[in-house]
């Protein structure tokens, strides 16, 4: 599964939304995940393409510090 959470993009951008950390945006990801485990997925896919001005190795790390928050 892969998963990903997102945020309204910056004025003037191309989309309206652009992805973020887990647990920073909009989306419910943490519920979408559980639903997911409970129908058998067992593999977990972090999905992010934009990083706010972070270098996306750091926002790797936070990515997965949220996953094991979530119990994952």
């Amino acid at each position: 599964m892969h998963v990903k959470d997102e945020i309204e993009s910056a004025p003037g951008g191309h989309e309206k939304y652009e992805s973020t950390v887990l647990g920073k945006g909009i989306a419910q990801v943490k519920e979408v995940i559980d639903l997911g485990q409970a129908a058998g997925t067992t593999q977990f896919i972090v999905e992010q393409e934009a990083y706010q001005g972070q270098k996306p190795i750091d926002s790797a790390k936070e990515d997965f510090e949220m996953m094991k928050k979530w119990g994952y």
